[in-house]
């Protein structure tokens, strides 16, 4: 009988594991090993191909490789939040932030309170809309307009904080 996946749970668990604590080249050799047990009756779960996908593209810099594996993760479970994360990791090693950001919705659709998605979802940011609606976002006005309002913007949230940053020192000092 042929070596399957049910007799590399252990390894596949220990490297996923070291993938999620962000080990990921450990996790990436891991993870290749029990994958060269794979039997065609008997695919790994689509988690693994989403770890072994992002590992592949963090460990080896083969990104494109990577986001195929995470894609087919997908596939084979497209209701586990886990691999539309890992998707999303993928689609932003190779610079696509427009998928990776379709990626964290369905999974946030699909698992509203997940954290990681959540926070991957904050750190990459929101889009805020074409200052002139109906030229297109790369139009040069757009881009140029858009420059000058974000620096504005964080000007005045960095003025914020100091200010509460100074009365948060006062009310201190008062006590």
């Amino acid at each position: 009988m042929t070596p399957g996946p049910t007799q590399h749970v252990e390894e596949m668990v220990a490297g996923i594991s070291a993938c999620r604590k962000g080990q990921w080249r450990t996790g990436h050799e891991i993870l290749t090993q029990v994958a060269r047990h794979e039997d065609s009756d008997n695919p790994f779960p689509g988690y693994f191909y989403s770890y072994l996908g992002v590992a592949m593209s963090r460990a080896e810099g083969r990104k494109r490789e990577g986001a195929e594996l995470a894609r087919y993760g997908v596939e084979l479970e497209p209701r586990d939040p886990e691999n539309r994360l890992n998707l999303a990791r993928a689609y932003l090693l190779l610079h696509n932030r427009r998928r990776a950001v379709k990626q964290l919705n369905i999974g946030l659709r699909i698992s509203p309170g997940n954290r990681a998605l959540s926070e991957l979802r904050e750190r990459i940011g929101y889009r805020r809309r074409p200052f002139i609606p109906f030229l297109s976002r790369d139009f040069f006005l757009n881009q140029w307009i858009g420059r000058i309002t974000w620096r504005q913007e964080r000007q005045r949230k960095e003025r914020e904080e100091i200010e509460a940053e100074e009365r948060e020192l006062e009310r201190l000092a008062g006590e």
